[in-house]
């Protein structure tokens, strides 16, 4: 099998896509990397500086609320109360 027929194979296998999105992306060339980043005006080129200077600016936007047993109070939502402002059918109305 050519790799053409391969190809064609995986892109008229409808039963599964996931094939074909994992070959597509096993095939990319592409590599997204950071190769510098800029830190308070200063330009960082070490791997291990950069991930560490995003660390730093991850956890700075993060809260660390595990501490905190109160789970946030959610009212019960029913078919009726999801079908306000929607065209949803009602299950017998599907036929």
């Amino acid at each position: 099998m050519t790799v053409r027929e391969f190809e064609e194979k995986l892109a008229n296998d409808k039963k599964n896509p996931k094939k074909l999105y994992a070959y597509i992306n096993s095939r990319q060339k592409v590599k997204t990397q950071i190769n510098s980043l800029i830190v308070q005006n200063k330009t960082i080129t070490n791997g291990t500086e950069i991930a560490n200077a995003l660390n730093n600016q991850f956890q700075s936007v993060f809260v660390d609320d595990s501490d905190n047993t109160e789970l946030p109070e959610f009212t019960k939502r029913t078919n009726e109360s999801n079908r306000k402002g929607h065209c949803i059918p009602k299950e017998d109305e599907t036929g």
